[in-house]
This record gives structure tokens, sequence and C-alpha cells, in this order.
């Protein structure tokens, strides 16, 4: 069982936090720097319902 799946079963919500933002630093850091940016625009946000 991944660290993850064991952490969501524990309902160890510390350590599945963490699991998650491994995964975004690992996918984000493979990236172009254009395309990060606005990704990090997007997660900015204002709490508004994306354009269409």
């Amino acid at each position: 069982m991944t660290t993850i799946a064991t952490a969501i079963e524990r309902q160890d919500w510390e350590v599945v936090a963490v699991c998650l933002l491994r995964g975004f630093a690992q996918v984000a850091s493979r990236l172009p720097p254009e395309t990060l940016h606005q990704l990090l625009e997007a997660l900015e946000g204002d709490g508004s319902a994306p354009k269409k």
C-alpha cells in the first residue's frame, strides 16, 4: 500500500497533505517556466468560478 493510501486509511491528514504537496512539487518541477507561472496564477485565484 502506498504512503498516501495508508495515511488516508489512518486519517492522518497531515501526512496526506505532505504527500499531495510532494507530488505537486514533483510535477511542477517538470513544467516549462511559463506554464508553471500560469499554474500558480490559476491556483491563487480569487475564489470565483473559472471563466468559460
